[in-house]
């Protein structure tokens, strides 16, 4: 049989390169199995990590600010969307960069360089500008300019501009609290910020609109965070009350050719924050056109030497502990010497003046009598519980201590000094938070602006007796009917206070020239006080009393703020109308367990606010506090002092 022989030497060579070929292929699809299997298997979670940061951007999206409300629901400070342009230089191709960066220079304002600079960073997402005004925004949209966007975003307004400006304080540009309220409880205010991915080919045009993300492989999950918004305030500031107060302070501030002023209203019986204004004013809208001094809360942040608002603590100090009435009868001269150093008074007065007089008259020889009769150690005890030398716990940031030195560091001097005011240092919270303590009948109060369960509410700590308290109301009125502060009359109510004019100290003494701190702080009605105010005039001229440059104010503000409260003049009756909302109600003052109401002990605005807290439709005539309680049929009869008021 004849059997197929290949020719020698023909067919040999092509199979051995038929057969090396095929190892090579074998080596090659070897190789790239193993590098398949490197970047699938080994390397591609890594890889695949990589490939979603260039091929995906993640937009941070700002969640609203919860809305400040007065405390009768007016907003002070909210959120609005205003426009945001940002920029992605990853999508713009390199030769269109210059002209980009000029068109954006000559819309928005800025300089070629900045823009430049801008579009040539490595990013795919870089701030162009935030908060644009409409008609800028919609040039850029017009434009269409490659990697430039446009979109809303939330920004802070606060829609009667200057009121309150100094607690609300304000935010910067990445709506972070920055002053005030606003920087003290950011966390609660702020919420949540969210996020959404923006996805782009290799050439960096986008798959899909930035605020309508699709599920696509290279982003598992979700492709979008919401933010969450933040928690509301409400506060205890009534923006009725505060429009009056910065009004009547700037006033006198500009009659007074004053540097400035300060002003704040308590309500002295729960601590509330009615009103507080520090001038000059600014606007927190626009808060970078004002400098660093002007939008400082100098309430809580400034400590001033009290001056003669200060002896009325020295005598209560004195009532006290029994050591002097108000009858009690001292010599004084015009001037004494303590120490070796001659202390005097400033005004004539009588040679022989009683203790109560003494403070009626303002009288430095006859206050530093009863301080160095109540002795250092007493002294400065009773001036710490009235809640001097240490922060009152007002919801503001920067609050200070004030300054009160140690008690073993003082001196008779010193001691003499601190009776009338001098050689110590408060701050103007600190200041109308103990009258309040006189206002009140005895009770150290928490000052705050939050209402409701947003505050916190130590209980209230008795620092006086209520017959004390009741003595110094009465000396305090006197101080005004026939003291020093008789320019505080005028409002038709009959009200207590004490003027103050103190040296203003820096440079390790007292400042040369006739630079003082003017102020009066008082309360009002005097038979029930609804509220205690501090006016603070800083270098006043030429005249620089507290009486003649802060009284007319005070009266101005006690008449207008009374009115609207409903309040009327003696002789006629107090018909206050609970606002909406009302403040928050103790839980053993207004049971909802269809238990009795007790009424008993409060004054006519608590139990008004208790009796609405049961849906009782109120409207009080009287004044006091409730004495007793009887019911008749469908009628319930409240007793106030000197008069009833009967609800159906």
């Amino acid at each position: 049989m004849n059997r197929y022989r290949p020719v020698p030497g023909t067919d040999g060579p092509a199979r051995r390169r038929l057969r090396v070929i095929f190892i090579l292929m074998g080596v090659a699809l070897v190789i790239i199995s193993g590098r398949l299997v490197q970047l699938q298997l080994v390397r591609g979670a890594e890889l695949a990590l990589q490939a979603r940061g260039q091929q995906v951007a993640r937009i941070p999206l700002v969640g609203l600010r919860g809305t400040i409300y007065d405390r009768n629901g007016i907003p002070l400070a909210l959120d609005r969307e205003s426009p945001t342009a940002f920029v992605a230089p990853n999508e713009i191709k390199p030769e269109d960069k210059g002209r980009v960066a000029d068109e954006l220079a000559k819309m928005l304002g800025l300089p070629s360089e900045d823009t430049r600079r801008l579009l040539e960073r490595n990013s795919s997402f870089v701030w162009l500008s935030r908060h644009l005004d409409a008609e800028t925004a919609d040039c850029l949209r017009q434009a269409s300019l490659p990697g430039v966007y446009v979109r809303q975003e939330p920004s802070r307004l606060y829609p009667l501009g200057r009121t309150a400006a100094h607690v609300l304080g304000f935010v910067g540009v990445d709506h972070q609290g920055l002053e005030g309220l606003e920087l003290a409880y950011d966390d609660l205010l702020s919420g949540e910020p969210g996020w959404t991915l923006k996805v782009r080919d290799a050439l960096g045009r986008p798959l899909y609109p930035l605020d309508e993300p699709s599920e696509a492989s290279y982003a598992p999950g979700k492709t979008q965070q919401p933010p969450q918004r933040g928690d509301d305030l409400r506060l205890t500031i009534d923006s009725r009350f505060q429009h009056i107060v910065d009004r009547e302070l700037a006033f006198a501030v500009e009659r007074s050719n004053a540097r400035g002023g300060m002003a704040v209203m308590l309500d002295p019986d729960t601590g509330e924050v009615l009103a507080l204004s520090n001038y000059p004013f600014f606007d927190p809208n626009r808060f970078g056109d004002y400098p660093s001094w002007v939008r400082r809360n100098r309430i809580v942040t400034d400590v001033f030497e009290p001056g003669s608002t200060f002896k009325v603590f020295t005598l209560a100090a004195a009532l006290e502990e029994g050591l002097v009435t108000p009858r009690t009868v001292f010599d004084t001269p015009p001037e004494t010497y303590v120490t070796g150093r001659r202390i005097r008074d400033s005004l004539p007065h009588d040679p022989r003046l009683t203790a109560a007089q003494i403070v009626e008259r303002s009288s430095n020889v006859g206050i530093l009598q009863i301080g160095l009769k109540v002795g250092r150690e007493k002294l400065h005890e009773y001036l710490e519980k009235f809640g001097f030398g240490a922060p009152t716990g007002l919801e503001m940031p920067g609050e200070v201590r004030g300054i009160l030195r140690p008690a073993k560091d003082w001196y008779p001097l010193d001691t003499a000094c601190a009776s009338f005011g001098q050689g110590v240092a408060v701050t103007a919270i600190q200041l109308v938070r103990a009258y309040a303590v006189i206002a009140n009948g005895g009770w150290l109060v928490q000052p705050r602006l939050l209402s409701h369960e947003g505050s916190r509410k130590p209980r209230p700590r008795r620092v006086i007796s209520p017959e004390t308290a009741a003595a110094l109301r009465e000396i305090l009125v006197g101080a005004v009917e026939r003291g020093l502060g008789k320019d505080a009359r005028g409002s038709g109510y009959t009200v207590g206070g004490k003027t103050g004019t103190a040296q203003k100290v820096g440079n390790g003494g007292y400042l040369a020239g006739k630079r003082y701190i003017a102020s009066f702080v008082g309360f009002a009605p005097a038979e029930n006080p609804a509220l205690v105010l501090l006016i603070i005039i800083d270098e006043p001229t030429p005249i620089y009393g507290g009486g003649p440059v802060c009284g007319p104010a005070f009266a101005r503000i006690v008449k207008q703020v009374l009115a609207l409260e409903g309040v009327s003049a003696p002789g006629g009756a107090i018909a206050r109308l609970v606002r909406a909302p009302t403040p928050e109600v103790p839980r053993s003052t207004a049971p909802t367990d269809g238990s009795p109401l007790n009424l008993l002990g409060l004054n006519a605005r608590k139990a008004a606010v208790a009796l609405a807290a049961r849906g009782v439709p109120v409207e009080m005539y009287g004044c006091g506090r409730v004495t007793a309680v009887s019911t008749g049929g469908e009628t319930l009869s409240i007793r106030l002092t000197g008069s009833r008021c009967n609800l159906r």
